[in-house]
Formats: C-alpha cells, structure tokens, sequence
C-alpha cells in the first residue's frame, strides 16, 4: 500500500512513571506509555513482514467469517400486540418457531412483529438455532422495556461454555500472531471440521515480563495486578486441515496473541459437548425502556437491549435503541461470527460514567461492528475484557461522546478501527489503570486505520505493540476482497440497508398465545417466612419455628473486581451488580446462590 503515515510505540514495562501513578490510584494516566496520533508521521511503508499487526487477517470478522448476512425467508410467525404484557406472547412465539424443523439453509422460522408497540415486562430468550426475530422496521415495530429491573431485553445464545476432552499440548516455540497453524503433541482423535478451543496460559512469566506483578499503592495485589491464570486468552475455533503425521493443525481463523513456550505451553482441546448455537438472527425493530421521568439518571430499568453468547453465525441489524444505560448489543466472549449492522442506539438514561454507555460492546470473537452510530455514550464502540479476536469496528459514528471509545480492560487482542469517527473524545488502546481496576494493558496487536477523534492513544507492549495508520486504501475490503473474492467483499462491505419486513413468497400464520401449549403458568415455589428475633434468624413454615443456625460469610465489597478469576476475593453479596456478568463473586444468581449457603451451612 503506497502514501501510508504510521505511528507506532511500544514498551516492554509500564515503567517508574506508570508506578508514580498507579500509586495515586485513579490518577491520570502515564502518558509515556502512550502514542499519540498528532502529525503524521515520516515513517513509510508496513512494518516488517511477519510483525503481529500485518499478519493479522481481520476479514475473518462477521457472520460466516466474512460473508454477507442473509436475507432469511422461512415459515413465519406473525404477531400482534396482545394488548398488555407481552412477554408471555412474545416468548411463546419464540418457542413455537423454535420447535420447527430447521430447513436445508439451517433456519427454521422467523418470528415477525406487526409495526406496533410490544410491552415486555420480564425478558425475551432466543435459545434454538436457526430461529430469525424480524420486526417491521426501525421505529415501526417497538419493544418497550417496562417496569423495573436491571435486566438485558433480548438475550440470545447459549448458557454454558463447550466442554472439551484431553487437551494436546502446542509444542511450537513460537506462533506468531496472526497464524493459522499450531503443532501440538498428539493430533490423534482429531479431524478436519472438529470444533476445538485453544488456550492460551497466563503464567507468571508473562506477567512479571509485562510489568503487571510490580504496580505499587494500597492494594495494589489486589486493584492492579494479575494474579497467574487470570488473563488466560481463549479461542474457539474449527480444524480446517490437519497433518496427523507432524501435528500440524490449520485453524479456520488466525489467532491474535503469539503463543510463546516460554511462556507456558499453550493447549488445544477438542469440544465433545455444548457447541454453541448458531444461526440467530435479531433485526427491523427499535428498544425503548422506560424509565422514571422525574429522575434523567434512573438505573432501576433495562441495561442492555440484546446480549450475545455462546452463538456462532448470529447477526443484529436495522435496530434502534432508547433509554438504555448500558449498551444497546453486547457481544459475549465466547460468541463468535457475529455481524452488527445499522444499528444506532441514543438518549441514554443512567449515570454518566463507570459501566455505562457502552452502546456497542464486543467482548468475543470474530465481531464485525459496521454503519453503526451512538449518541451521548461514554465508550460506544467498546472492547473487552480478553476479547480473543479479531474483532473490526467499520465506518461507525459517536457523536456528543462523553468519553473515549476503546480497551478499557484487559487485553482486547487483534481488534481493529477502520474509519471510525468519535465527535468530543477519544479513542484509546493503552494501559489504563482509571477505567477498570486491573486493566492495565488494555490491548494487544491492534490497528487503528484512518479514523479520527478528538485523541487518538495506541500503546502495547514490545510483544504486542498498536498501531495508528493514515492510508488512502482500506484494509479490511483489502482483506476481505484478497480472502474472498471481489463480489463477496462487495456484498459484506455494504451491508444490509434494505427495509425490514415481509418477505416475498412466504407464508405466514397469526400467531396468538392460545396456539402454544407450552405457555403456561410456573408454579410458584414454596415460601417460609423469616424474622429476625433477638438477633437470630427464625423461620416459620408448616412445621413451626426454629431458629436457622450456620457460619457467616464475609462480603468485602470494596475488593470486588469484575475479572471472573478474582471475583471471589470479594466473597459473597446478594447485592453486588456487575453489568452483564453473572456468578459468584459477581452478580449473584440469587437461586444459585441460596442453594450454595444451605449445602454450605452458612
């Protein structure tokens, strides 16, 4: 590529300036550890060949791994408003198209909404493949978030991560970023077309090298570092080719972290149960929450429009956003080949900071986010905690940006930003100790290409080191019109911008709640009443009372973090609230919760 301008810093330890501020705490960040987009740079030219920003090929981003999303005409389900809560309406739809049968293409209905306002007063649940939930349009059809609850409106995918069987061991010295090919100890039992995860350790090593085990200040073991095995990067991958004679394995996308022996030996598993679902798709309507009119910064409403995970081949586009506080669509880490396409999301209602605001968040793999806009965010085009990547954000807009779009936790790996434009803050890939306790390095083997914003900040360390690039050519077409072909990259590029609603041809049934027999009422669970009396726990039921005895568990709040592998430094809290992560330590599943402490006595 010719006339390129390319910024590009690295640091192998945060260093004495990033200690001075880690000890203040939440003081501004250092900036030595930083690259910053000002005057374009004399540099030309790609960095040398083989180096991790190059050799990563984004175009395995999006629905299919660089395929353009379909336009699903299948046995369709419509229906209306019922007149008060739909929740129940809605749900039993979802179920009844999930009970057809999945069709040559793998689709098996589509739900389609009447251009009406729907009330849903709990949560929809898209659990089944091949399943399509396809409004009248943006601003046609409405689903309006109603009542109260932190809760996301639309969650579909999965529930559970893939189980594996006895994992290989890769014996490469080093696998450079961007690579297809792993060579493990033993490929026996594995075979072209065999789902597997590929794992790769965070020992102490790496940290220490990092400088992620040194940051002084009260607390610091526990706010800013991390703790071995913490940062562990996963990704989920199919075997395309395997040579069973030298244990070389191809993987159908690269990878995005060099795997490096002396940093413990990476290892490849592959899934025998659990396989995410796939082909879900969300399109042609807005989500609207209510909230409480007398308070602008409400946070007792709906936090996320749609939530993402454990899917594969799923897509969201031609849908709006109101009222949320959190984000509109949020991608979790272990869905993969997802396309967002014009989708806009605004008005948002909550406090303006912390974990808010973030209208689109991508923490998986393969996320293509593109034709996007947000309005009034903090970080609208953000990404995640160990987002494995490669993850792309095209030609999206923030306007009246409150904060920078970005990392902002630990180790977003292979992500890039082609033309993405944020009016009034930034765009920062750097490490950071004031957005996310332990965030630290927030990004890794990123590229910034031909953005702009009022900052542009692009740090990493030596072995995963950002970069800013000013170019007259794109390089995700590039990519994607180099892998497959000029008339795909076309159709992928442009994305879907035709109007929602009925398809051609295709039948369609009224749908009311009457029609599905699985709609019926839970059976309440049984309820002991409790008090308190001279300070003990008493609890009456059909037996009588008696006083309930047992230890006590400690809830140290103020040590929570959101990373998964020290959430439970904080013991419990039937309380804590950590947006769109459940478990202990983190947001308590308070069913799981209490069947914990009765088997625990405590």
């Amino acid at each position: 590529m010719q006339g390129m301008d390319i910024r590009y810093r690295s640091i192998m330890r945060p260093g004495r300036m990033a200690c001075l501020i880690a000890a203040a705490l939440l003081a501004p960040l250092l900036m030595t550890a930083t690259a910053v987009l000002a005057a374009p740079s004399a540099t030309q030219g790609l960095p040398p060949p083989g180096s991790a920003q190059v050799a990563i090929d984004f175009s395995h981003a999006g629905y299919g791994a660089g395929a353009a999303v379909p336009r699903v005409a299948a046995p369709t389900l419509l229906v209306r408003p019922g007149g008060g809560d739909d929740t129940a309406l809605l749900q039993a739809a979802l179920d009844a198209a999930a009970r057809l049968p999945r069709r040559a293409d793998g689709f098996r209905g589509v739900v389609e909404l009447a251009p009406a306002r729907f009330h849903v007063g709990g949560q929809l649940r898209m659990t089944a493949e091949g399943v399509v939930l396809r409004g009248s349009g943006i601003g046609r059809t409405v689903l309006v978030a109603t009542g109260r609850g932190r809760r996301a409106l639309i969650v579909a995918g999965g529930d559970r991560n893939p189980a594996t069987g006895a994992a290989a061991t890769v014996v490469d010295e080093v696998v450079p970023a961007g690579a297809l090919t792993v060579t493990v100890s033993g490929s026996a039992g594995l075979q072209p077309g065999d789902r597997v995860v590929l794992t790769r350790p965070s020992t102490k090593a790496w940290i220490r090298d990092l400088g992620m085990d040194a940051l002084p200040g009260t607390f610091a073991a526990l706010r800013y570092h991390w703790p071995a095995g913490s940062r562990d990067l996963v990704w989920d991958r199919t075997i395309s080719a395997i040579d069973t004679d030298s244990g070389r394995v191809t993987l159908d996308a690269p990878i995005t972290t060099a795997l490096e022996a002396r940093y413990g030996a990476a290892l490849l598993a592959k899934v025998t149960a659990s396989e995410p679902l796939r082909q879900i798709g969300i399109e042609g309507l807005t989500i609207d929450s209510e909230y409480e009119r007398a308070n602008p910064r409400d946070e007792e409403h709906a936090w996320d429009g749609i939530v993402l995970d454990h899917v594969e081949d799923a897509w969201v586009r031609k849908v709006g956003g109101r009222h949320l506080v959190g984000s509109l669509v949020r991608i979790g880490q272990r869905a993969r080949r997802i396309t967002v396409e014009h989708v806009n999301n605004g008005e948002p209602v909550g406090e303006p900071g912390g974990y808010r605001r973030r209208s689109f968040l991508v923490e998986g793999q393969q996320v293509l986010v593109q034709h996007c806009a947000a309005d009034a965010g903090i970080n609208d085009f953000a990404i995640g905690f160990l987002a494995a990547g490669p993850n792309v954000f095209r030609n999206c807009r923030a306007t009246h940006a409150l904060g920078a779009s970005g990392s902002y936790e630990s180790w977003a790996s292979g992500v890039l930003y082609e033309d993405v434009r944020i009016e009034g803050a930034g765009l920062r890939l750097a490490f950071d100790a004031q957005r996310a306790q332990g965030g630290g390095w927030t990004a890794a083997n990123a590229v910034v290409w031909n953005s702009r914003a009022a900052e542009i900040v692009a740090s990493g360390p030596a072995s995963a080191p950002n970069l800013i690039v000013r170019s007259p050519e794109p390089l995700f077409a590039t990519q994607l019109a180099r892998r497959r072909g000029p008339a795909v990259a076309a159709r992928v590029l442009a994305g879907t911008d035709e109007p929602a609603g009925q398809a051609r041809g295709v039948s369609r049934t009224p749908f009311t709640i009457t029609q599905d027999a699985a709609a019926t009422t839970a059976t309440p669970p049984a309820v002991q009443a409790l008090s308190i009396r001279n300070g003990r726990f008493v609890v009456r039921d059909s037996a009588g009372e008696r006083t309930l005895w047992g230890g006590a568990v400690n809830d140290a709040w103020w040590l929570g973090q959101a990373s998964p592998a020290n959430a439970l430094d904080a013991g419990m809290s039937i309380t804590r609230f950590v947006p769109g992560r459940s478990g202990p330590g983190l947001t308590e599943d308070l069913a799981e919760l209490a069947t914990r402490v009765a088997a625990q006595g405590t």
